[in-house]
């Protein structure tokens, strides 16, 4: 990946550029890149179809993300924009959206990354439950491996003089994965990492990341290591079969709520066809000791590949491919989805929230006691209430989550998350 400076901003006789608002001017140039259609924007990001031009005809379709200019001063938004570019300059990975240069135009940087024609898992979830109909127990192993070959790729990635990065993604969510028109499955979206390359530390007390696909280790604010991804995949594959999202709230206290004790059902009691080996490879994905999971995101590819083995099912990218077109008005070119905080989620969650101003929800939630929701009227249980034997037990966990929350997480955990 090329990263650089264009250090003329400002320079006499040049005319800065300035973003277009709406569809972008066929043909126009920003830097090396000739624009040629708009995806969107999100929160805080632009995002463009462009084009790569060369000698003798040679065209490369990339897609060119910028943040806005309202935003382009802001050291979180820019911070995020660095962690995502300095993270993805060390990865080449077939399920992990490529990076391609990261650069300065004008008074902002902007990402050159791959282009991706197709749907996020997100819109496709939403798109098969408008249809009333799910994405299936094969859809889902083949999502499953792909996303956790990329993962296990990242979290045993080491820099250049051979120091492990200790990458860990906190974002994995159905809209930072990409499944493309030929059935590729691709990771995107870096830019709330932790790793030994980020520049600063998070603030202590602040928590990145979607709060309904967090391992219970990242919304207390413990140390993060490639397991917690492996909980936020398992959380998404949940989702896939079962078409409900599993740790569902109307608000961030819940869904903290809804991930640190609601029960977790196997997906069978849910949706049909789910063999019960994926059952069981998705519970001890989803324990919330991380000692509890697979040891890391290859054990937990390798047990998603026999699966697809003992089923007789071949290696899947037609499937995926054809669950893409067959909702072909839902699954437009995905490019809005490499835009930070474009999705539902809410940008406050994507950029970090401040663990205390949940408190004030906490204390209105189930009489002050870290129970989960009840499940949502006119819907599927994605949660449902604990046994009173399991209340029980969970009495002593509950008083020591309180307190570690009241508290600031200050004594408890480490004051910094690097």
């Amino acid at each position: 990946m090329k990263v650089s400076h264009r250090g003329n901003v400002g320079h006499a006789g040049r005319a800065q550029w300035e973003p277009p608002r709406g569809p972008a001017p066929s043909g126009r140039l920003f830097g090396r890149y000739r624009l040629v259609k708009d995806l969107g924007s999100g929160g805080m990001a632009q995002v463009f179809l462009a084009s790569m031009d060369g000698p003798a005809g040679f065209e490369k379709q990339v897609v060119v993300k910028r943040i806005l200019p309202e935003f382009a001063g802001n050291p979180s938004f820019a911070e995020m924009f660095i962690t995502e570019a300095r993270v993805a300059s060390m990865m080449s990975h077939p399920n992990i959206v490529q990076v391609f240069e990261f650069a300065r135009e004008g008074d902002g940087f902007f990402l050159a990354m791959e282009y991706v024609s197709g749907a996020t898992l997100g819109r496709l979830v939403a798109a098969s439950r408008a249809h009333g109909q799910l994405l299936g127990a094969r859809f889902a192993v083949e999502v499953g491996i792909g996303l956790a070959r990329a993962l296990a790729y990242a979290h045993a990635l080491a820099g250049r003089d051979g120091t492990p990065l200790r990458i860990v993604h906190r974002d994995v969510s159905p809209e930072n994965v990409l499944v493309s028109r030929e059935g590729a499955v691709k990771l995107t979206d870096f830019g709330v990492a932790k790793s030994e390359m980020t520049a600063t530390a998070t603030q202590a007390g602040v928590v990145k990341g979607k709060w309904s696909y967090m391992s219970p280790e990242q919304v207390t604010l413990r140390p993060l290591d490639g397991r917690s991804d492996q909980f936020s995949l398992a959380a998404v594959l949940w989702e896939l079969l079962t078409g409900c999202r599993l740790f569902a709230g109307k608000t961030a206290a819940e869904r903290v709520v809804a991930v640190l004790h609601a029960e977790v059902l196997p997906p069978s009691g849910l949706a049909p066809g789910i063999p019960p080996q994926l059952d069981r490879i998705l519970l001890k994905a989803l324990g919330r000791n991380p000692a509890a999971r697979f040891a890391g995101c290859a054990e937990l590819a390798e047990a998603l590949e026999q699966l697809r083995a003992s089923e007789g099912w071949t290696s899947g990218a037609e499937h995926l491919a054809a669950a893409v077109s067959y909702y072909p008005r839902e699954s437009s070119p995905s490019g809005a989805a490499l835009v930070p905080g474009s999705n539902a989620s809410g940008l406050e969650e994507l950029v970090g929230t401040d663990v205390f101003s949940v408190l004030s929800e906490l204390s209105g939630v189930r009489g002050n006691r870290l129970l989960p929701p009840a499940p949502p009227a006119g819907r599927g249980p994605d949660v449902r209430r604990p046994s009173a034997a399991a209340n029980a037990r969970a009495e002593q966990e509950n008083r020591a989550n309180w307190m570690l929350l009241s508290a600031g997480f200050s004594g408890l955990v480490a004051s910094v998350i690097h």
